[in-house]
């Protein structure tokens, strides 16, 4: 009788590895259809994907990073996500001449209380170029902020001067708005008018 000879065993085959997941760059390379980084960050940015649009920034060449568009862009990014420290950085380690720019820096002082500066910024976002935001939507946050700033006026140092600048200041956000009366600039310029009417 012959000896048998154990089957040989058959060698189990490795399992296949699972294909690399797409990063956020390449899916969103495939999505707009561009491998230019400033393309879709931009692109992100308006659409206010903020969170997507800071992670594709690291991606940015250092002369596109350095460029007034994506400086502003990644402060409205910033601001859209609530990182307060790095936009107020942002802010102070650069100076744009852009209204928008100016803007976001006018609304930083006033919140620090520094009444001066803010009035100062506004009165430079209201002469400079605005080149990456509409007029129609950067003009009434540019008057909100200069009736606030006029209120904040009349209340630190209320006399006949600051008390018509800030009603002026209010019934020229309320003029711009009228045909948006459920809009909180609307609703808090009425507000205002009746408070210092009052006064």
């Amino acid at each position: 009788r012959l000896p048998t000879n154990p089957p040989t065993p058959i060698a189990e085959e490795p399992e296949p590895k699972p294909p690399p997941k797409p990063t956020l760059l390449s899916r969103l390379r495939a999505h707009y259809r561009t491998s230019d980084v400033m393309s879709i960050f931009s692109a992100e940015i308006e659409a206010e994907s903020y969170r997507d649009a800071l992670a594709v920034a690291e991606h940015l060449s250092g002369r596109q990073a350095q460029t007034d568009k994506a400086v502003i862009y990644r402060l409205r990014a910033l601001r859209g996500v609530g990182e307060r420290e790095q936009a107020r950085k942002l802010l102070l380690d650069n100076e744009i001449n852009d209204g928008e720019f100016y803007l976001a820096k006018a609304e930083l002082f006033y919140h620090e209380g520094d009444l001066d500066e803010a009035r100062s910024y506004l009165d430079k976002a209201g002469r400079s170029p605005v080149r990456f935001m509409v007029r129609r939507v950067f003009r009434p946050k540019l008057l909100y902020s200069l009736a606030i700033c006029a209120s904040a006026h009349f209340d630190e140092e209320p006399g006949p001067k600051t008390r018509k600048a800030a009603m002026a200041a209010w019934y020229n956000l309320k003029s711009l708005m009228r045909t948006s009366p459920e809009h909180r600039y609307y609703k808090k310029a009425d507000r205002e008018i009746r408070r210092i009417s009052k006064m």
